[in-house]
C-alpha cells in the first residue's frame, strides 16, 4: 500500500508492551485497546490474559479472555475497542507466521477489524491490519509509531542508572550454630526480569 494506516502507542501502552515482552523467556501474548483518530489507530492500553506459553507458542485461555472483557465492561469501557492481538517472539525476528495469520483470519468473527502485532525483546515490531467487514482485506506492514522516548530507551536508561548508582550488599552469613532449627534461609538477588534472558 502506498499510504498504509498508521498504528501508534501511548507512552504507557508502549512501555507495558516492552515490559511484558522482556519479562518472559519465550513467547507471550495479549490483547489491546485501540481508539481511532482519523486514519491513525492509537493503542491506549495493552492487556495481559491468563495463558500457557512455550519458547515458540502462546495460547490464551478462553475463560481468561471472557473474564477480561467482563472486567472492562464493568469499568464502563467499550469492549468493541479491543482491536489489538499482540504477541512476542522472544529473541526471534518479527513476522506473522502461517498460524498467526490463521488466528487473525478465524478467531475474531464479531470484529470489523483487528490489528495483529508481533514484537520481541529488542523492541522490533511488525503489524498487520485485518479488516473483516464489509469485505475482507489485509493491509501490511502498518507504519508503527512509538512515543519518544520509547520503552526501550526508558528501560536502557533505567538499567544504566541502576548500574551506576546501586550497589548490592549481601546479608552476612549466619553460622550454623546460630541458626534456628527449621528456619528458612535465603539471601541473594532475584533474577532481573528485563535482562535475565537477553
Amino acid at each position: 500500500m502506498n499510504d498504509p494506516p498508521v498504528i501508534s502507542f501511548t507512552p504507557w501502552a508502549w512501555l507495558k508492551l516492552m515490559i511484558f515482552a522482556q519479562s518472559v523467556a519465550g513467547e507471550v501474548s495479549g490483547l489491546g485497546v485501540i481508539v481511532l483518530e482519523g486514519r491513525e489507530m492509537v493503542v491506549q492500553d495493552v492487556l495481559l490474559v491468563p495463558q500457557v506459553c512455550t519458547s515458540g507458542s502462546t495460547e490464551l485461555e478462553a475463560d481468561g479472555i471472557a473474564s477480561l472483557l467482563g472486567e472492562l465492561a464493568d469499568e464502563g469501557l467499550d469492549v468493541g475497542n479491543v482491536r489489538l492481538w499482540w504477541h512476542s517472539h522472544g529473541a526471534g525476528g518479527v513476522y506473522l507466521s502461517v498460524q498467526d495469520r490463521e488466528t487473525l483470519r478465524d478467531s475474531f468473527p464479531q470484529a470489523h477489524f483487528m490489528v495483529g502485532l508481533v514484537t520481541n525483546r529488542r523492541g522490533d515490531v511488525f503489524a498487520s491490519l485485518y479488516q473483516y467487514q464489509p469485505i475482507a482485506l489485509v493491509a501490511e506492514p502498518l507504519r508503527v509509531v512509538v512515543p519518544g522516548p520509547d520503552g526501550r530507551d526508558l528501560l536502557e536508561g533505567a538499567r544504566a542508572e541502576v548500574a551506576c548508582k546501586v550497589r548490592t550488599a549481601f546479608a552476612p552469613a549466619i553460622a550454623a550454630k546460630d541458626m534456628i532449627p527449621g528456619a528458612a534461609t535465603g539471601g541473594g538477588i532475584a533474577p532481573d526480569p528485563f535482562g535475565g534472558y537477553q
